[in-house]
């Protein structure tokens, strides 16, 4: 993986034909300052719709940048985003969702920052959602962080050591040599992210535990402004729904990697026993709180997506209960262990 300076702009699609041409109006509208280098890199991960082509024709012959089209047929968020890590030629990695509609600078902004901010790993930044009708159900605005819209922190900042200190996978930037050497050291997504219609989730949540991990910091960049374009079709109750379900599944993997890689986590706690006990508790209090919920369609009752998460979480905790250990274990020792042959990526 070998990288220069500049800005690699990534759009992992999936059936994205009919999305990527707005996307990619506002990605040409770019106005980097003279002697930024950049690129598109759009990675085809097992489309059945003519994405590649959609791609290559959307793009202006006299764009100031390159568009290049990668294909990953393993289907899965996260192997896309692997593809494009060792398809990149620059050193930084911009990951934009193929409804993203970035403002005008923001390749200028990626770039100008991690040259002011050699000790940030990845920097995150603010989305505006933009609707395809005027109905947008009530319950929005009290959820509209699971779509990835909003500003994610309250100031702009380093959001390493708050609670919350996580990134969004949409409008996410990082330097391509972290990954480098988390491959290096053994590092794999647990998480598959969006798998075809399956709404899995949480690999950026991996990915900001393990950059981490590393010593890199985190930061928020409310100035870094996109779009985000939601069909009317995902602002549904049942959609959403499913994505508190992927969103548990992940949480599974997330736990793991969170508590292998921090100092303060008790022995108790990494055992599978304590975390689907966990679970258990959680579903019993709201069943004696709110058994309608476990029965019937509440919109808008955070309630019912809190019992779709833990009842995710339960279930995949039951598929690799015979793993767990060996989850742990692996993930603790890919950040105990510095490989040979590799530049040390803590900046500290």
């Amino acid at each position: 993986m070998s990288t220069f300076p500049g800005v690699t702009v990534a759009i992992c699609c999936h059936n994205s034909a009919a999305r990527l041409p707005e996307t990619l109006k506002h990605m040409a509208a770019q106005q980097p300052a003279q002697g930024i280098s950049w690129e598109v890199l759009v990675i085809d991960n097992a489309s059945t719709d003519n994405t590649a082509a959609i791609a290559l024709e959307s793009w202006p012959a006299n764009a100031a940048a390159p568009l290049r089209v990668a294909v990953e047929p393993q289907p899965g968020l996260s192997h896309a985003r692997v593809k494009a890590f060792h398809e990149a030629r620059h050193d930084i990695i911009s990951f934009i969702d193929d409804d993203n509609w970035v403002s005008s600078d923001w390749v200028q902004l990626v770039n100008n920052f991690f040259e002011e901010h050699p000790e940030v790993g990845a920097v995150g930044g603010c989305g505006e959602p933009v609707f395809e009708n005027d109905q947008v159900p009530s319950w929005f605005k009290w959820f509209n962080k699971s779509y990835a819209a909003g500003p994610q922190y309250e100031n702009s900042g380093d959001i390493t050591d708050m609670p919350t200190s996580l990134l969004w996978g949409a409008g996410f930037s990082m330097r391509s040599k972290i990954f480098a050497e988390l491959e290096a050291r053994g590092f794999q997504f647990m998480c598959t992210d969006r798998l075809g219609n399956l709404l899995a989730s949480s690999g950026d949540t991996e990915l900001c535990y393990a950059i981490r991990a590393l010593g890199w910091r985190l930061y928020y960049l409310s100035a870094l402004r996109y779009q985000h374009f939601i069909p009317a079709a995902r602002l549904t109750w049942p959609y959403l729904r499913n994505l508190y379900r992927g969103a548990g599944r992940g949480s599974v993997y997330i736990t793991i990697i969170r508590t292998a890689t921090s100092e303060t986590t008790r022995p108790v706690e990494r055992s599978w026993v304590f975390q689907a006990l966990g679970r258990l508790r959680l579903l019993a209090r709201l069943f004696i709180k709110y058994p309608r919920i476990f029965f019937t369609v509440s919109e808008g009752n955070h309630f019912q997506l809190l019992v779709d998460a833990a009842l995710a979480q339960l279930s995949l905790l039951l598929q690799i209960h015979s793993g767990y250990e060996r989850l742990y274990d692996k993930t603790k020792s890919i950040f105990q262990k510095k490989p040979a042959g590799t530049l040390t990526s803590n900046p500290k």
